[in-house]
């Protein structure tokens, strides 16, 4: 910063105060106009960026500098003012300090403005749309009634697997190699790749760079999966209550800053038809009408209970169509995202291209009837499949053998239902479907390798 100085010109005042007041006080209003004019040219290339991945330097620039010309632009204007409220100032002082107070003014509000733009930039870059691929293989999808079609009004069945994509662990770094091979070597159709909306968003504790790379990921895999016939559903899974950075995880329902993640997301692959929008992974603990409309929800920790706002489905999907977007948007079930009954009893989203989704485990002891597990299947998806049209989004866990396994696929066959099956990653946890890094199947994933090359040859049938 440069210091321009004042010169002593003589002494006014009273009670020992002099005017002018000491050089450096007086240097503060013209110093605060290159401090401004330094924060505008590190936030300009910020500005003009057209890229949809803002640097970690411009946008950490774009703050030192704001924090710099506020306060000194604080400090000018109130040593200012002191001067003309404390200290009597013959009429040539004033004049030039009411002039000076003036330009202040003007130029903090001209020269605000690259910093106002910086911060809209990085807001910006997280639902930039991106542009459509001339090279995609995937159509648009639609909904009539019950049934998912093609844009050929013929029946779509699509089958595939579910990714591990939490950042961190092996899952995240294989992601783009693990799309490949599901797609072009188990010949899934659909895609299933949970989000997390403070990564999206650079909101992680460890995040260093604003959510671009996530992001950037992203992208790869939906691109990918264009090129190559596939269809991917982007799901939100991690959340964390309203607040940025805390209380992380799998809860009972999305939040406020769930909202915004999905006015981003939709906003930028909304020129992208293979995507569907999986507004929630597992609504679990709230009765249907929290689950439509939203409302007060609370979250346990190990030393407090802390209650949200929570998000219903109606307003998510609202939100996705406000962007534009007329991807298939995929509303879950409650109870663990298990049951649909509700949405055929009055609580179903309103709207046009929705599909409801479910998650179907078996997390109980080996001595429980498979017939028993026939009737849940009946009202959890079976009987909405009648009405509405329903994907099994999660399925493949718990302690059940083949046969069960077995059972369940020609439950979803008889209704023509898709399906992914979890998980596409090496475990433990389980369940997984591959073994080690070079995608050796587990005998669950043999199962569904199996299941999917057969689907596949019935989708090239159908097509």
């Amino acid at each position: 910063m440069v210091v321009i100085g004042t010169t002593w010109t003589g002494r006014y005042g009273r009670q020992g105060l002099a005017w002018p007041p000491p050089a450096h006080c007086d240097a503060l209003l013209i110093n605060a106009i290159p401090l401004k004019l330094i924060a505008g040219i590190q936030c300009e290339p910020l500005a003009a960026s057209r890229t949809s991945r803002p640097s970690d330097t411009a946008s950490f620039n774009c703050g030192i500098s704001a924090a710099c010309w506020l306060f000194s632009t604080g400090v000018a204007f109130a040593a200012n003012t002191w001067a003309l409220a404390f200290i009597h100032v013959p009429a040539e002082y004033k004049r030039r300090i009411i002039f000076r107070v003036a330009c202040l003014m003007l130029s903090t509000i001209f020269l605000a403005m690259p910093i106002v733009a910086g911060a809209q930039v990085i807001t910006r870059a997280s639902q930039r749309a991106l542009p459509a691929l001339a090279a995609a293989k995937t159509g648009a999808l639609h909904t009539h009634g019950n049934k998912l079609l093609y844009a050929n009004n013929k029946i779509a069945i699509l089958h595939g697997v579910v990714m591990a994509a939490k950042p961190g662990t092996p899952s995240w770094s294989h992601l783009q190699q693990s799309a490949a091979v599901a797609v072009k070597t188990w010949k899934s159709r659909l895609i299933g790749l949970p989000l997390s909306q403070d990564a999206w968003f650079g909101k992680l504790p460890d995040s260093r760079h604003q959510g671009a790379v996530y992001r950037h990921k992203i992208d790869s895999v939906v691109q990918y999966c264009a090129t190559h016939g596939a269809y991917i559903d982007l799901t939100l899974q991690w959340t964390d209550i309203g607040h940025w950075g805390k209380y992380l995880g799998r809860h009972c329902m999305p939040d406020g800053n769930s909202v915004r993640f999905w006015r981003a997301v939709a906003s930028r692959y909304k020129n992208y038809p293979n995507v569907l929008f999986g507004l929630f992974a597992s609504p679990s603990g709230v009765d249907w009408h929290t689950w439509l409309y939203g409302g007060v929800c609370t979250h346990e920790s190990a030393t407090r209970v802390v209650a949200y706002r929570a998000a219903g489905m109606q307003e998510l999907y609202n939100t996705v169509r406000a962007t534009g977007a007329e991807n298939i948007v995929l509303a879950p079930g409650c109870r663990g995202g298990a049951d649909l009954f509700g949405v055929i009893h009055g609580f179903a989203v309103r709207g046009r291209n929705i599909m409801y989704s479910t998650n179907i485990y078996a997390w109980v002891s080996s001595h429980v009837p498979i017939t028993q597990w026939a009737r849940q299947w009946r009202q959890h998806f079976e009987l909405p499949a009648q009405h509405v049209p329903v994907l099994v989004a999660q399925w493949g866990g718990g302690r059940k053998g083949a046969a069960y396994k077995h059972l369940l696929l020609k439950a979803m066959k008889k209704r023509d239902i898709s399906w992914t099956a979890v998980n596409f990653r090496v475990g433990p946890p389980w369940p997984a479907l591959i073994k080690n890094w070079q995608y050796q199947p587990t005998k669950l994933g043999n199962l569904v390798k199996h299941e999917l090359a057969n689907g596949a040859l019935a989708s090239e049938a159908v097509k």
